[in-house]
């Protein structure tokens, strides 16, 4: 049984998504699926120690991945 709602977000422009703290841009259709990654607890198997956020252009629905790399 699939949950209801669960092909809504095909409906969507832009799908932000989380939890498993690794960035990804990627598009579907005609809409954006973007993962800014983490701030605070970053996963990244390449580099453990970059910390990622992402800016969005709602305009143009441009968006990019920064990082920091925090070693402590």
């Amino acid at each position: 049984m699939v949950a209801d709602g669960f092909y809504e977000w095909r409906k969507a422009d832009v799908l932000v998504v989380g939890n498993t703290h690794w960035p990804m841009i990627a598009r579907a259709g005609r809409s954006l699926i973007m993962n800014p990654g983490s701030l605070g607890e970053p996963r990244t198997p390449a580099n453990p120690y970059k910390r990622t956020y992402a800016l969005l252009d709602t305009l143009t629905r441009r968006v990019e991945i920064r990082g920091v790399v925090q070693l402590f």
